[in-house]
């Protein structure tokens, strides 16, 4: 199994920074965008595993109102 490759642009980097209003500095963008694109492949790499086999430890009531 190979791991998703996930770009993440500059740009992009800049828009959500821009939409929770988080000041950042051309530096820090070209430092996050290679860093938020390997968290989302770990994320992803995390929905891969199979738990088919795994019994539940917990298991938390929802709440429907």
């Amino acid at each position: 199994m190979t791991e998703p490759q996930f770009k993440v642009t500059p740009e992009a980097v800049r828009r959500y920074a821009e939409m929770f209003d988080i000041p950042l500095t051309d530096a820090e963008v070209a430092e996050l965008a290679p860093q938020l694109a390997g968290g989302l492949a770990g994320i992803a790499a995390l929905w891969q595993v199979d738990v088919s086999a795994v019994e539940p430890s917990v298991i938390l009531p929802i709440n429907r109102m």
